[in-house]
């Protein structure tokens, strides 16, 4: 019993000064960033497995330009494919398909006055963690 109290407080201890105050939360296979607002989360190592995740961006407005932007800490994604709006022109620059890469989005010829975009990110195998950081911000012509 004494031992099992003293790992506790030995693994809170070392919780508590290794993990740094700027942690971000694990990331969701689905996940939703609001446009206008830059999300981050960490994608936990996987060795054994290849994974796919995707990000919701609801709220594209026709008219509008967007400037999304992708970007991690150890250059591990690769996009693999997104689906934009019918209508939407887009532009890829940066490293194509691996992060850090940007997304620009022109919807004057959008059908819908409203819609949503997503992305899907492969993940290869991998014995490191990263930290994924996205947004897709408006912007004035």
């Amino acid at each position: 019993m004494r031992y099992q109290k003293l790992f506790v407080l030995v693994t809170s201890l070392l919780s508590a000064t290794l993990l740094p105050a700027y942690a971000t939360p694990s990331c969701q296979t689905k996940e939703t960033c609001a446009v206008g607002t830059e999300c981050s989360c960490t994608i936990t190592p996987s060795s054994a497995y290849e994974r796919y995740f995707y990000w919701n961006f609801p709220g594209i407005l026709k008219g509008v330009n967007y400037s999304c932007h992708f970007s991690d800490t150890v250059n591990m994604p690769v996009l693999d494919s997104f689906k934009l709006p019918a209508g939407v022109q887009h532009q890829v620059s940066g490293s194509y398909p691996h992060f850090p890469m940007q997304l620009k989005l022109q919807t004057d010829a959008m059908q819908d006055k409203q819609g949503n975009a997503e992305i899907k990110i492969f993940i290869p195998a991998s014995d490191y963690p990263t930290t994924v950081t996205m947004a897709c911000m408006a912007k004035n012509p």
